[in-house]
């Protein structure tokens, strides 16, 4: 599980600096290295934390469930790529259609089953494909494969703005870093 990933997101997304979030519940030394997987968290603090920033500490929860069984998916895609496996990729792809969370890794199934099938993406599932890699906001590993996937689904203009987007981010980390 990574909560200190899930904090520095939900710390983000309510616009808060690291003091803001944790008041006088830990030090912003102690909390930085807990965004940064350096440090651990103890479970009071955690629930002080999210009671202090009025967030559901069940959805809070339910939220880093699904992101681990999303990366379940994906590496059990990539499994079933290496062993070329289509009938697992179906499967995973049927898993992951009846859930919205596991947009991301529905995406891989399609684009792999695509290609192992040799055919081609229906519009509807082309569209999807390219409004989720179009919407990422955290350009991880995942991304990365699933952008690189599909990148034949989208046109010059397309790709040069989501590159952009990429090089953009990674700037932003490597000034944070220094």
């Amino acid at each position: 599980m990574q909560i200190g990933k899930e904090l520095k997101k939900l710390r983000l997304e309510l616009g808060l600096s690291q003091t803001e979030m944790v008041g006088d519940i830990l030090t912003k030394s102690y909390y930085s290295k807990i965004e940064r997987g350096l440090h651990e968290i103890n479970a009071k603090d955690l629930i002080e934390i999210l009671e202090r920033n009025k967030v559901n500490i069940s959805d809070f929860f339910k939220g880093i469930e699904s992101k681990e069984k999303s990366k379940k998916y994906l590496e059990q895609l990539r499994n079933a790529y290496y062993e070329q496996n289509l009938s697992k990729i179906v499967e995973i792809r049927k898993i992951c259609a009846e859930d919205y969370q596991y947009r991301n890794a529905y995406a891989h199934a399609l684009l792999l089953e695509s290609f192992f099938k040799k055919n081609k993406l229906s519009c509807k599932e082309e569209a999807m494909i390219k409004k989720l890699i179009l919407n990422i906001d955290e350009w991880g590993e995942d991304n990365l494969r699933l952008f690189a996937m599909a990148i034949s689904l989208f046109d010059e203009s397309e790709i040069e703005y989501e590159l952009n987007m990429i090089l953009r981010k990674y700037k932003e980390i490597d000034k944070a870093s220094r």
